[in-house]
């Protein structure tokens, strides 16, 4: 059973799918409802034409409360699908209450996109794959960086597969249209950036001081948080609704660059050879950063914000740092063997 509860688990998680389906390996792709906005997920599912079980939205916003819930609802699709595996991907709630109910019941547990770390323990993600690692059978690591990481924490059983989104991306690349614009794809949703008033102010008013041209589409929880903190957005960002995931490449087809917090969209731009300012504290893609691909604020202030901007004008290498492609295969390849 592939376990997932929200847009990136389905994107990351959907090369997974495609192989198993390939393969004529029965199995079951769930969605807990731990993301329900329509355009974050749904029109996902379609876009991506996924066999997929979908539950109610789980609506419960305390992170203990969400957890007991989803670990509820996934134990009983474990009945229902008379499951013997369960494959979790990253790092949400979803992934932890897959993995529980894994362990709790004896179950076979893979963990797609491993080993990540941004050593931030203010971030709910960092403990959850911690976790996760820890107790899972496999753990596909999508990097060298990644496996090390385990290997530092005494887990030794790490398998290097490449990032799954980067097969996804691969698979649509050239089939999507975009001209190369002058503008900046910027997305922002992480508890850490949004959450907090003076960081988010502090942004915005520097973004708008940048001689750069954004394009934003405004996450549901962002949007929120701008009008509870009432900020103003700057001249030079056009707002747009949440997007689908083949718009989203189109995007950074057609971008300049990238700024963003999300880690998927880091992985994602290497491919469009795209250059991306990380805006957070800590990354947990240290690889794009290595492969002089990505630049990190690390403090939001003005000054600092705008010195990683720099990496904006410069050339950026072809090579992406994630993957070639292959990694739904080499995933499948182990679970195809272990469970034979």
């Amino acid at each position: 059973m592939l376990v997932a509860g929200t847009r990136p688990e389905c994107i990351k998680l959907a090369p997974v799918h495609y192989e198993l389906r390939k393969r004529k390996i029965k199995h079951a792709f769930v969605h807990s409802g731990q993301h329900y906005d329509r355009k974050l997920t749904f029109d996902i599912i379609n876009e991506l034409k996924l066999d997929i079980h979908c539950t109610s939205p789980v609506l419960e916003e305390n992170p203990v409360m969400q957890l007991a819930r989803l670990m509820r609802r996934i134990n009983k699709l474990v009945d229902f699908y008379k499951a013997n595996t369960i494959v979790v991907q990253g790092d949400t709630n979803t992934t932890l209450a897959g993995a529980l109910v894994a362990r709790k019941r004896n179950l076979t547990l893979y963990h797609v996109e491993a080993g990540l770390r941004s050593y931030d323990w203010r971030q709910p993600e960092e403990h959850n794959r911690r976790i996760v690692d820890h107790i899972a059978d496999v753990n596909f690591a999508p990097t060298t960086v990644n496996l090390t990481s385990l290997y530092d924490e005494g887990i030794y059983n790490g398998i290097v597969t490449g990032n799954t989104v980067i097969d996804l991306a691969l698979r649509y690349k050239d089939t999507i249209e975009g001209k190369l614009e002058n503008f900046g794809y910027l997305t922002l949703h992480r508890a850490e950036t949004v959450d907090s008033q003076e960081r988010l102010s502090v942004l915005l008013q520097t973004l708008g001081k940048l001689p750069y041209n954004f394009m934003w589409p405004l996450h549901p929880r962002t949007r929120k948080r701008i009008a509870q903190f009432s900020l103003d957005i700057p001249r030079n960002i056009s707002v747009c609704e949440p997007v689908s995931y083949l718009q989203s490449l189109m995007l950074l087809k057609s971008c300049k660059f990238v700024s963003t917090d999300s880690g998927g969209l880091v992985e994602e731009a290497t491919v469009f050879n795209k250059p991306v300012v990380i805006l957070r504290e800590y990354t947990d893609r240290p690889e794009a950063i290595s492969a002089k691909q990505a630049s990190l604020v690390e403090e939001f202030t003005e000054a600092r914000i705008k010195v990683a901007f720099g990496i904006v004008n410069r050339t950026i290498p072809k090579a992406s740092p994630f993957g070639d492609g292959h990694a739904a295969e080499r995933i499948c390849d182990k679970i195809t063997r272990r469970e034979t």
